[in-house]
């Protein structure tokens, strides 16, 4: 038994002098690149097939960059038209600028320090950005919604550059609503 603790004192021994201290730390955390993104704070609206264009979704978002919301310069979102009724035609659409939300529109929130604002996507927004006439939608139809983060250094972020950490639950940064027509 001696033998053995004696053998693994001097197996921890050399372990631990061939560690150089240097080489823990070679990260230079600041060359690390660093993003942003708007995480969403509430949401709330359907979009009603009855009264589509006055039908609203509502969402307060914060941003949050390196510099806590300084190098915001706008939260832009581009919407398109999913047609999951194929019944009456397939008339999905691609991507196409539906608002953009300058930095301007942001305030300071009291709590968390960052920049925060509240806004309004209607239906009648939707339809004029996607080009879609009320009529070719249905129930079940989407509208899918993405946002695009801009920086005043020019960088941008969206669903593409960001990892699942950011986008899940837990900072609720989605960068993507999908917008289910309702009877």
């Amino acid at each position: 038994m001696k033998t053995y603790f004696q053998f693994f004192l001097l197996l921890t021994l050399v372990f631990l002098a061939g560690c150089k201290r240097d080489e823990l730390n070679n990260i230079n955390f600041e060359d690390v690149p660093t993003g942003a993104y708007v995480r969403t704070i509430t949401s709330s609206g359907t979009l009603s097939l009855a009264a589509l264009e006055t039908s609203a979704y509502a969402l307060t978002v914060e941003a949050k960059d390196e510099q806590n919301g300084d190098l915001l310069q706008s939260y832009d979102l581009t919407a398109v038209f999913k047609d999951n009724t194929p019944a009456n035609g397939i008339k999905t659409t691609t991507g196409a600028a539906l608002k953009s939300i300058p930095a301007s529109a942001f305030t300071k929130d009291a709590k968390s320090g960052l920049p925060r604002t509240s806004f309004t996507i209607t239906g009648a927004e939707l339809l004029a950005a996607t080009k879609v006439a009320k009529a070719d939608v249905l129930d079940k139809d989407a509208f899918e919604i993405t946002g695009t983060v801009r920086l005043t250094n020019g960088k941008s972020f969206t669903l593409a550059n960001s990892g699942a950490n950011l986008t899940g639950p837990f900072y609720n940064s989605p960068f993507f609503y999908r917008l289910t027509v309702a009877k």
